[in-house]
């Protein structure tokens, strides 16, 4: 059986629609204040061409269970579903960090130990991948860090004292996390391009979609 005629028994006579799962953010009232001093910021910025000196960061994780990829994944049911998408506590994974600037992206770098096995993003190895791969890296492309802003989330491995002593010496002022100077640009989803996922994930969601249109 075709996928066109699953598609049309699915539809035309279940009259079943396709849902999305759609990831979502908590969100907070001092928020509102972050991202507007950001935004300020940034309009200011574009006049004397910072934001091509800005590079974004983030990791991702990568399950080896299978866990629903929701770019590519649909429920078929007659009414959304509101329907919550469970994961094993501690399923096999392996942790990828990434940069975005407008020079280049810069990845990718897996968190691992020695043999190759997957290891937690902890002050230790976040450090380590910030002396051994990014600066390094840097120095190669000829960036110079000096005038670079470096954009991070709010993890604890990334504000912790060794990651910022480095962080501050080849980013001098030009730090964005919870503790720096650009506080909120984290949060920002048009500011995090590195990753979809950014921030503090509340739940998921379904949105329906039929013959191209989006409903919650």
């Amino acid at each position: 059986m075709s996928d066109r005629m699953v598609r049309r028994i699915l539809h035309e006579d279940l009259n079943f629609y396709p849902y999305k799962m759609v990831m979502v953010q908590a969100k907070y009232d001092q928020d509102t204040v972050n991202r507007k001093t950001v935004c300020e910021v940034l309009l200011n910025a574009l006049d004397n061409d910072k934001l091509n000196h800005v590079l974004m960061t983030d990791e991702a994780n990568f399950h080896h269970c299978g866990n629903v990829n929701s770019q590519n994944c649909h429920y078929w049911a007659t009414e959304n579903p509101w329907d919550i998408h469970q994961n094993s506590l501690h399923s096999k994974k392996v942790t990828v960090w990434c940069g975005v600037a407008s020079f280049r992206v810069i990845s990718p770098y897996f968190f691992v130990d020695e043999a190759g096995r997957a290891v937690t993003v902890n002050s230790a190895h976040y450090t380590e991948m910030l002396c051994t791969f990014l600066e390094p890296g840097l120095q190669r492309l000829g960036v110079e860090t000096q005038i670079l802003w470096f954009q991070q989330d709010r993890a604890t491995a990334h504000t912790v004292r060794t990651a910022m002593r480095v962080l501050n010496k080849m980013f001098p002022a030009r730090l964005s996390h919870k503790e720096g100077i650009l506080n909120g640009l984290q949060d920002c989803p048009i500011s995090t391009p590195a990753t979809s996922s950014s921030g503090d994930i509340s739940r998921a969601r379904c949105t329906k979609r039929n013959q191209g249109q989006r409903w919650t």
